[in-house]
């Protein structure tokens, strides 16, 4: 607390980062229409973590968990509903959110420039729907799109990767 001022004038004033232009204090509830900033940020972060991102037919994002409140954020988000799993003995009920079609384009459109682990497979599922259902082109992105999802987590591999990662800061 910088001296002479009380805590509450302490906390009021916005701290800077020595990188970032923005104050740490900076509100993200003026986003103009729809969610928050931060919330697409949070739910990009989730859809990194554990989403899943296809295409059969049309495009869908799913999630599955053992809590469902996340899962109720993301549906009053991007629109989908969320299902119970079939039980499985000496294990907690597991349930799954999904959007298809048009909810979750919008899903991926939103949170794209926030993702960074499954972006690719994002930008994939975007770009598939250009194309026509029966396509070379299509099929060729269905096929690409799959081999995303198979990746091999190597030491050497991670080192490259990853690279980009030491240089960041905020």
């Amino acid at each position: 607390m910088p001296w002479g001022l009380s805590r509450v004038e302490a906390l009021s004033q916005p701290e800077k980062c020595s990188i970032c232009p923005v104050s740490s204090m900076q509100s993200f509830e003026s986003v103009p229409t729809g969610p928050r900033l931060i919330d697409l940020v949070y739910a990009a972060g989730y859809l990194d973590a554990e989403g899943c991102f296809r295409f059969h037919k049309t495009p869908s994002v799913t999630v599955s968990n053992t809590y469902p409140y996340t899962l109720i954020f993301l549906r009053d988000m991007f629109g989908g509903s969320i299902r119970t799993k079939p039980y499985v003995p000496n294990c907690r009920t597991t349930y799954e959110w999904s959007a298809f079609g048009d909810n979750a384009k919008k899903c991926i459109n939103r949170v794209l420039p926030f993702l960074r682990e499954k972006k690719p497979q994002a930008q994939i599922l975007l770009e598939l729907l250009r194309y026509p259902a029966r396509s070379v082109r299509r099929k060729r992105l269905t096929e690409l799109l799959s081999d995303k999802k198979r990746i091999d987590y190597t030491t050497t591999r991670m080192s490259k990767e990853t690279a980009w990662m030491r240089n960041e800061r905020c």
